[in-house]
């Protein structure tokens, strides 16, 4: 078995080199090498060894790279999880070192891997959090802009409908119109115009997201589970992408980072918080949703959260946590049943994903 083991350079410099190593397990023969980071450099080592494993470390741009071994081929593609303790409290770090590693740790079954999903989950989820910064540009704005106003001894209510940003736009003036005394009419123009663009191109986006979440049956049924929107929806099914890679329930709550940290020592276990692993931006979907049910004091998600509060009556918090924890796993297991129940079906059809 011919395993390649590649530490995979960045692609922002010309003269980036990724240093490989290529395993015979039959021989235990070890060979290194480098080559450009370039998909021509890559594809021709690739074709030279043609390896029956690709082992290369998650970074930001390990998406392009698995994308094109799968085109290429490869039989399997390994991609390394950089919190595997193997990585830390080395004496010394190198590219070749790393490579080695990789295609060692690999052959003796070791490797802590991570899930990548295909490129269009990829692209939804990072449309997805764009479209999360957008709102905190909005929100950053809108503070600036109450701020402005509040410097000014102005009212700061009811800005937002149509009257008060009618009220804003004439109170601001061009900067170059702007003299001495009047700067502050200036930067609300300035913070204005950011405010309708970024609302505009926020629409926009939401439009588009909308019509994913109406395409994915998996993300549909979801949103329609009361006080399940379709942000959270799209958000939990982009992130798992394969419900079936979780043989249980527990590693869906492990891999949202939901599930409490543990130290253990002899009989003694003592449990902290959460572990915060995963997309947090999964763990703020579903912790808002959990908490506006228990505002409410109304739903499926308020009855849950109630059991847990009874169990633990001295911290609301935990129950809280647990309730998220258990909506998690509800809305997994819907997503397990329907790829069971439609097994290879893909997540958008034909026409979307094209």
């Amino acid at each position: 078995m011919i395993i390649f083991g590649i530490d995979l350079g960045s692609t922002s410099r010309k003269a980036s080199k990724s240093y490989i190593s290529v395993l015979n397990t039959d021989t235990g023969e070890i060979e290194r090498t480098s080559c450009p980071t370039t998909s021509e450099g890559l594809l021709a080592k690739i074709g030279t060894y043609r390896p029956h494993r690709v082992v290369v470390e998650q970074t930001v741009g390990t998406g392009w790279f698995v994308d094109m071994c799968r085109g290429a081929g490869v039989p399997e593609v390994q991609v390394a999880n950089p919190r595997d303790p193997a990585w830390r409290n080395r004496t010394s770090k190198t590219d070749r070192q790393d490579a080695d590693l990789l295609t060692h740790l690999s052959a003796s079954g070791q490797l802590r891997t991570v899930h990548v999903p295909p490129d269009q989950i990829r692209q939804w989820r990072i449309l997805i959090d764009y479209r999360h910064e957008l709102v905190h540009r909005r929100t950053r704005i809108k503070n600036r802009i109450k701020s402005l106003l509040r410097n000014r001894g102005l009212p700061t209510g009811s800005l937002w409908n149509r009257e008060g940003m009618a009220s804003l736009r004439a109170m601001a003036m061009p900067m170059d119109a702007c003299s001495i005394t009047e700067l502050w009419r200036g930067e609300l123009f300035t913070e204005y115009c950011q405010l309708k663009e970024i609302e505009e191109h926020l629409g926009s986006i939401t439009e588009h997201l909308d019509r994913l979440v109406a395409a994915c049956a998996p993300a549909r049924a979801m949103a329609d589970l009361p006080g399940i929107g379709p942000r959270t929806a799209e958000a939990m099914v982009a992130t798992i992408d394969d419900p079936l890679r979780f043989s249980d329930r527990k590693k869906v709550g492990g891999y949202l980072g939901v599930v409490p940290r543990v130290r253990q020592s002899g009989a003694v276990a003592r449990y902290g918080g959460i572990t915060r692993s995963g997309d947090a931006l999964v763990r703020t979907m579903l912790t808002q949703a959990v908490h506006s049910a228990i505002r409410r004091q109304d739903g499926w998600m308020y009855d849950i959260y109630q059991k847990h509060h009874r169990t633990d009556e001295g911290c609301p918090n935990r129950a809280a946590m647990a309730t998220v924890r258990r909506v998690s796993i509800i809305l997994w297991a819907k997503f397990r049943d329907h790829r069971r129940a439609n097994p290879g079906q893909p997540l958008f059809p034909e026409r979307v994903a094209a």
